[in-house]
């Protein structure tokens, strides 16, 4: 139907999630930076975004922010919509974005971002998950 949904289930953490979104790889000097293991790479599709100004701002907002951390340390986003990210996937339509993440799985990489991690790793934009 055109649609992208997820969910996501975060154990263990307690700053605020910012973003929830698939990288693309972009390549790297070896077999290990080339796919999903240890690569870098913009992400082609939002599915929960703090939309706050200062944090993660790639163009595409997303409907809902990423669930908070409960009282038995897990956030449970669920329903997430997902947002198909014009600004690094330019030249390609969402269904040609989905048929290559089928043919070439290694290339992507679900991210996910919180206050403690963007701090960390500020001015880069690094995360504190990834699958």
């Amino acid at each position: 139907n055109g649609t992208l949904q997820g969910q996501a289930l975060i154990f263990g953490g307690t700053t605020k999630l910012i973003a929830m979104h698939v990288h693309r790889c972009e390549g790297g000097d070896s077999p290990q930076t080339r796919t999903t293991e240890l690569c870098e790479g913009s992400p082609v599709l939002n599915f929960s975004v703090d939309n706050s100004a200062g944090l993660i701002a790639d163009g595409t907002s997303c409907l809902e922010a990423c669930a908070p951390y409960g009282s038995v340390g897990a956030s449970r986003t669920e329903h997430m919509m997902g947002a198909f990210v014009a600004g690094t996937n330019r030249g390609t339509t969402l269904a040609e974005l989905l048929e290559d993440m089928v043919q070439n799985p290694q290339l992507y990489f679900f991210n996910v971002h919180s206050i403690a991690s963007f701090n960390h790793w500020y001015p880069g934009v690094k995360g504190m998950a990834r699958g």
